[in-house]
């Protein structure tokens, strides 16, 4: 039956993308086709969602929260602001939609709801400087296909919560319309319009010509009949004389609006059917709890303002547990109190390649590597908020003025603070492997623990709560807005339901993540560490077990022994560049007496401190001008003598153990052929009666980076041409194949970048496309790192590589272009990457016998970088493959 049988009236809310004129055209086509509609709209003209929901009665036209909480309206189009990206980022746009949604469903249930997709502006494109949009750099017709995705996100906290009845959340696919008719108009199918301009009064706003053909659109997806056979004069009268489409372009703007309707609602379907063949742990979350009326009812004019953040009544779990209560605990320590050992399970090996090594993800609330199974332990620093706002009080406040814990855990709210907050499982990909679910949440202590975000209530009891977790954009908010000082809030463990008996048996990982990383010989901890701007010097504030999170200070020394115990690979373990001699001791001690006697101990004094990024280079630069008033290469002459005095303090922990457990690692910058000597030799330290730095080391470790230079700006323009290159042939295979429409597309998003991964792929190789080798593959293994390997030789040291892999990535005006990243984040995943990575494995493994160190594990690729070999816990590439598996040669 269609919705239209029921339907009552229908209701926009948007800016000025849908009135005046769209509804009156949509309420005239829908009369058209025997079907009378009251359409009505709330336009506040330049806003997003949340300022739509939050200020409705000041708006042109109807009052949309009030209309939903009487029930009036059996559907909803919403209409999110531009830039859609800023939007999700500051508008938090998906939990919007999800509140219009809810309210829209709790008064009626079989409400139909839809977002309205848009456009960006008709000026984006290459060199496009468009205020507050990163993604201008694209073309217009190319966004409107690559911007899909965000569009569909909005949808998905709605569709989780939606109460059983109520039909799912749908797009209407106006910015895809938008898009074909500019490809119809560009093939001259489209009778008197040559440019898609023609039909857009500036660079965002359609005509009334172009609101004409939207309509169709609107028509089309809300009736679910095609708009084919209406007049071309939907309205009594023409809007405008700029509003008057011929019948020959009426016809051609009806195909189109109904063909893209038409496919996409295929699409949808087939995801539907997807998701409700998905397996347990990716199921769709139950529903929400829906806001009471009184909360969400704009004439309330007695309720006081809102928390931050704003109006999430309906995603808000309240713990409060009565005093006689004693909450249930996580079975973190053992009856003396002490913690109990950390278990490692056996299972599959992830890696079969014997000289593959690894640098570990940082712990951070974003991460896909997921690699605890309490996700606490990845938790943002608390923040606290001030009234009417997010934040306003750093962790580093609340730390000074004594309101957290020695593990970090509030003791008491600060005054003028309504809450303390964090974050996990913050924006994690769609498609991200092992992390969707039904989670266990467990705590210590009485007050009031909101949950909200990306949670979905299930279960409550005092001191624990369950919810089903969906991977999207925003995260899981945890707000403690209320802490009894006698028995404050603490101890909050946050697990998957079904490794709930794990974490209490001593279990601290997670392992999907140690599938995948058993059999990699090292770990190398630099960023578990948070070594690069360490702040750590002294052993008293080292990081522990039950520190509230590890994302903060850095993960555990005894956490690392575990795992590299548990999976048999060797630790290297990166110092902070401010670490006094008793934590490197400490520590020292502590790998000594519980690493595995069969397992070496790799140590390195912090990371890159030549890199002028990092907070460690300027430190060295400070000490080398205080200790010797010196300039020039000094900074890394400093860095080579603490270093030197690091790896001689282990070796005394050590003994007469120091040479058969130990591996003592001095660095250099891979690039800067010369610089290593200044580092080993370092003339200022012997000129104090010192012995040369080198003396304290067993290898000397480089880099493994190649990029052939794609990502600078100079080989931007030639990047630019090979991407328009390749697309033009990929569109010249698909006429050959009279691919149309949707076909056509997938065809365009499958093999558009086909020809510039040949391209690139022989550039990256020896720079043949271009004649500039430099940077290239074959420059590293046979000018670069040969050049080392001499080094290493001649000073008696162990080549090794502490990083290495693809370096392609944006730099400078690149990062903040769009169709670059796009294409670098399908080259460094692509079977031509793979087959580079044989290629340097191979190369390396010609070089020495060290393994070959990638940078590194699980990372999911942004502008930034494709630094992880997988993209999430359920990838799979030809990349990861090679890694993985080594190559003959090696």
């Amino acid at each position: 039956m269609s919705i239209l049988t029921l339907l009552t009236d229908i209701l926009f809310v948007g800016h000025s993308l849908v009135g005046p004129t769209l509804p009156a055209m949509v309420e005239a086509g829908l009369a058209r086709q025997g079907m009378e509609m009251q359409v009505a709209a709330q336009i506040i003209n330049g806003a997003p969602l949340k300022y739509n929901w939050e200020n409705g009665a000041a708006a042109e036209g109807e009052n949309a929260r009030q209309a939903l909480s009487e029930g009036r309206s059996r559907v909803l189009v919403l209409t999110e602001a531009i830039p859609l990206a800023a939007q999700i980022e500051w508008n938090d746009s998906a939990a919007h939609v999800a509140r219009f949604a809810g309210l829209a469903w709790q008064m009626r249930p079989d409400t139909q709801v839809y977002v309205y997709e848009t456009w960006h502006s008709l000026h984006s494109g290459p060199g496009a400087d468009i205020r507050d949009d990163p993604g201008a750099g694209m073309a217009w017709r190319d966004r409107i296909t690559a911007d899909l995705p965000l569009w569909e996100s909005l949808t998905t906290l709605a569709n989780e919560a939606r109460p059983d009845g109520a039909p799912p959340l749908r797009l209407i696919p106006a910015g895809q319309a938008m898009g074909r008719l500019a490809d119809a108009i560009a093939a001259g199918q489209v009778p008197g319009i040559a440019r898609i301009e023609e039909l857009f009064d500036d660079e965002i706003h359609p005509s009334d010509r172009g609101l004409g053909f939207l309509a169709l659109v609107h028509i089309a997806a809300i009736s679910d009949r095609s708009p084919e056979g209406l007049p071309a004069k939907l309205t009594r009268h023409w809007p405008s004389r700029e509003a008057v489409i011929t019948d020959e372009q009426a016809a051609v703007f009806q195909r189109i609006a109904w063909e893209t309707v038409r496919d996409y609602r295929a699409v949808e379907a087939e995801r539907q059917v997807r998701a409700t063949e998905a397996p347990p742990e990716t199921a769709t979350p139950d529903p929400a709890p829906l806001p009471d009326p009184a909360e969400t009812d704009p004439s309330a004019a007695d309720l006081p303002p809102p928390d931050l953040p704003d109006e999430n009544t309906a995603e808000t779990t309240i713990l409060s547990p009565p005093p006689t209560a004693e909450p249930a605990a996580p079975s973190d320590r053992t009856e003396d109190g002490a913690l109990p050992p950390i278990l490692v399970p056996d299972g599959p090996r992830g890696i079969t390649n014997p000289r593959l090594s690894l640098n570990l993800a940082p712990v951070v609330d974003w991460s896909v590597q997921q690699p605890f199974l309490d996700v606490m332990k990845t938790a943002r620093p608390w923040i606290g908020h001030l009234p009417g706002r997010w934040g306003g009080m750093e962790y580093a406040d609340l730390r000074a003025g004594g309101y957290l814990d020695a593990q970090g855990w509030p003791l008491h709210l600060p005054e003028g603070v309504t809450g303390i907050a964090t974050l996990i499982l913050t924006d994690l990909p769609p498609d991200a492997g092992g992390v969707a679910g039904r989670y266990v949440l467990r705590h210590q202590g009485r007050g009031e623990l909101r949950i909200e975000g990306r949670a979905r209530v299930l279960s409550r009891a005092p001191g624990r709560v369950e919810f089903r977790f969906a991977p999207g954009e925003g995260g899981v908010i945890l707000t403690i807005t209320e802490t009894d000082p006698d028995d404050p809030i603490r101890a909050i463990s946050v697990v998957r339901q079904e490794r709930e008996a794990a974490l209490d048996a001593g279990e601290v990982f997670n392992p999907d993540w140690l599938n995948l990383v058993r059999g990699a010989r090292v770990l190398r901890f630099m960023d578990w560490m948070a070594t690069n701007n360490a702040t750590l010097a002294e052993a008293g504030d080292r990081p522990r077990r039950d520190d509230f999170t590890w994302a903060l200070q850095g993960v555990p020394m005894s956490v690392m022994l575990a795992l590299a115990n548990g999976l048999q690979a060797e630790p290297w373990f990166t110092l902070p560049h401010r670490a006094s001699d008793d934590l490197i001791r400490l520590w020292a001690g502590e790998v000594r007496d519980t690493l595995s006697p069969d397992l070496r101990a790799h140590v390195e004094f912090s990371n890159e401190v030549w890199n002028w990024q990092f907070e460690q280079a300027r430190w060295a630069q400070a000490q080398a001008r205080d200790r010797w008033q010196a300039e020039g290469d000094a900074w890394v002459q400093f860095y080579a003598l603490r270093a030197a005095e690091m790896a001689d303090l282990w070796t005394a922990v050590f003994g007469d153990q120091a040479n058969s457990r130990l591996n003592r690692v001095i660095s250099t910058q891979t690039g800067w052929l010369g610089l290593e000597a200044a580092i080993l030799d370092a003339p200022l330290v012997r000129a104090e009666g010192r012995p040369a730095p080198v003396d304290s080391f067993d290898s000397y470790a480089v880099t493994g980076y190649f990029a052939a230079s794609l990502g600078v700006d100079d080989k931007a323009p030639t990047l630019r041409g090979w991407l328009g290159e390749s697309l033009r042939s990929a569109e010249a295979q698909a006429d050959q194949q009279a691919l149309t429409g949707r076909a056509r597309e997938d065809f365009l998003a499958t093999h558009r970048f086909d020809l510039a991964l040949e391209r690139a792929a022989d550039e990256l190789q020896d720079g043949s496309v271009t004649g500039d080798a430099q940077d290239t593959l074959d420059h590293l293994l046979t000018m670069t790192l040969r050049y080392h390997a001499g080094v290493a030789q001649a000073r008696g040291l162990d080549l090794v590589m502490y990083e290495g892999g693809t370096h392609v990535t944006g730099i400078g005006a690149q990062l903040e272009d769009r169709m670059f990243s796009e294409f670098y984040h399908h080259l460094n995943y692509s079977p031509e990457m793979g087959a580079l990575y044989s290629r340097l494995l191979e190369g390396w493994a010609g070089l020495t016998d060290a393994p070959f160190t990638a940078f590194n594990d699980v990372e999911h690729p942004t502008k930034w970088g494709s630094w992880g070999g997988l993209r999430h816990l359920g990838d799979d590439n030809p990349r990861w493959r090679a890694m993985a598996g080594g190559c003959p040669g090696c």
